[in-house]
């Protein structure tokens, strides 16, 4: 049977092993940056933009499902409007496509998760990769990077956005953010440099864009950790999880514990969820 925890109103369904993926030292499940993803753009529904951008936040799928080599050119560029419009789907309703100026795709590449934002409103295309090591970059982000844009721009123009010709300019190329909070030795928490970097930004100057984050230290581990309990929380008892009250109750119940309960509980709990992933 099935142990749902999340049950976005947007379609999203989270299984409790998928969720403790957010426990500290564990790589981040697609389900759960899918679930990120639908939280932060029923905020932008939602929000007071003033001067700030209109933004939309993918699903995984989005970006790597059409890299297939065997599907056509035309089958793929079908398996991208596939992707986007299940991904969308929840908002097509309440969203109006036109009035976009960021996009926002999570990529999953060999273990390694960032993200790349298409900014509409200043024509720009830009890599948010938490990771500083330098190496071939056309075989980390060109592969993925050319064909996207080449789907991107189609069916941007497909839908007549008035800024999709200006983003499909040769001289566009894509920038790799080098971010002061980057790493080297951390091959864990990309997941969660990727949910930052979604939350809070918003194409602004890199000297004025501040996540919070420090440099790779015993300070920024302890901060990626938080993180990891903030997001667990936030995305579990959002008002878009249709499961809230059961999560909220299993809560109150494991409060009225006794304090013996929860050591014994905290001891056993990474032997248990670490059991549970690699079952999953």
């Amino acid at each position: 049977m099935r142990d749902v925890v999340v049950k976005t109103k947007y379609g999203q369904i989270v299984e409790r092993a998928v969720m403790e993926s957010l426990y500290a030292n564990t790589e981040i499940f697609g389900e759960v940056l899918d679930t990120w993803s639908d939280l932060l753009n029923h905020q932008e529904l939602e929000r007071d933009f003033g001067n700030s951008p209109y933004r939309l936040f993918l699903k995984v799928g989005v970006s790597t499902a059409y890299l297939t080599s065997t599907l056509s050119d035309e089958r793929k560029y079908e398996k991208f409007k596939e992707n986007f419009h299940y991904s969308t789907n929840g908002y097509k309703k309440i969203l109006n496509i036109k009035d976009i100026d960021m996009v926002f795709f999570l990529v999953v590449k060999s273990a390694h998760i960032f993200v790349i934002v298409f900014n509409l409103k200043k024509p720009s295309i830009e890599i948010l990769d938490n990771s500083a090591v330098e190496g071939d970059y056309e075989g980390k982000y060109g592969v993925i990077m050319k064909p996207l844009k080449i789907l991107f721009v189609r069916y941007f123009k497909e839908i007549n956005h008035p800024r999709a010709n200006a983003i499909s300019k040769e001289s566009i190329k894509p920038q790799r953010l080098e971010m002061s909070w980057r790493t080297v030795k951390n091959k864990v928490d990309c997941g969660v440099f990727a949910m930052i970097h979604m939350e809070t930004y918003m194409g602004q100057p890199l000297s004025k864009w501040k996540p919070g984050l420090h440099k790779e230290s015993a300070v920024q581990q302890t901060t990626l950790e938080k993180l990891r309990q903030r997001y667990a929380h936030i995305m579990l008892t959002s008002e878009i999880n249709m499961l809230k009250a059961k999560v909220l109750d299993l809560a109150e119940k494991y409060q009225k514990d006794e304090f013996k309960v929860h050591t014994d509980h905290a001891y056993k709990a990474m032997q248990t969820i670490q059991k549970r992933l690699k079952e999953y």
